[in-house]
C-alpha cells in the first residue's frame, strides 16, 4: 500500500472516530446535561466565557497536535494506521511515544476535556473519563499483548523505558517498573 494511500486512510479514520469520540458525542452530551444548562440559567453566562474558552481552545488545540503529528508516524514510519484493523507494521517510537506509549489515545482525551472545559460540561469530563478507562482497557487486553507477539523484545524493552500514561521522571518510572516486576515475579 502507498503511503499516500494509508495517510488517506489514517485521516479519514481520524475524522469519523475521533470526530466522534472528541466533538460529536461531546455537543449531543453538553446539549442534554442539565447541571450545564442550570448553571448558564442561573448566571445568565455566555457559554463561551473568555477564561474558561481560551483554556478549553488551548487543549483542545495541543491535543489535535499531538494527535496529529501521532498519525503521521503512523502513516508514514510504521506504515499503518491508528485503527485495529490496520495497526501500524513498524513500531513507532518517534519523539511523542517517546514520553508515552500511548499518545494519541492521551491526546484524545486532552480534546475532550478541552470541549468539556469550553462548555462547561460535567457531562462531556465524565465522557472523557469514561473513554479513557475504556482507551485504557483497550491498551492493556489488546494493544500490549499484540505489541509483545509482533515485536518481542523490541517492544518489552521499549514498554520497561516508556510509562503506559504520564511522562513521569524516569527515576519516579523505574521505581514504578521495579516494583511492578516484583510484584509479578514467582
Amino acid at each position: 500500500m502507498s503511503a499516500r494511500w494509508r495517510t488517506l486512510r489514517a485521516l479519514v479514520y481520524a475524522a469519523f472516530g475521533i470526530g466522534s469520540l472528541v466533538v460529536a458525542i461531546p455537543l449531543a452530551l453538553a446539549q442534554r446535561d442539565p447541571w450545564r444548562i442550570h448553571r448558564a440559567l442561573a448566571h445568565g453566562a455566555s457559554p463561551w466565557p473568555a477564561p474558561r474558552g481560551l483554556l478549553g481552545a488551548a487543549l483542545l488545540a495541543l491535543g489535535a497536535f499531538v494527535y496529529a503529528r501521532c498519525l503521521a508516524d503512523f502513516a508514514g514510519p510504521g506504515r499503518g494506521t491508528p485503527a485495529f484493523w490496520e495497526p501500524p507494521r513498524r513500531l513507532v517510537v518517534n519523539p511523542w511515544f517517546r514520553r508515552i506509549r500511548n499518545p494519541m489515545y492521551a491526546a484524545v482525551g486532552v480534546m475532550i476535556a478541552g470541549v468539556a472545559t469550553m462548555l462547561a460540561s460535567p457531562l462531556v469530563a465524565a465522557w472523557d473519563v469514561g473513554v479513557m478507562i475504556v482507551f485504557h482497557g483497550i491498551v492493556v487486553v489488546f494493544e500490549e499483548p499484540y505489541l509483545r507477539r509482533t515485536h518481542g523484545a523490541r517492544y518489552a524493552a521499549y514498554a520497561r523505558r516508556v510509562p503506559r500514561w504520564l511522562p513521569l521522571a524516569p527515576a519516579i518510572h523505574r521505581l514504578t517498573s521495579a516494583a511492578r516486576r516484583r510484584t509479578m515475579s514467582p
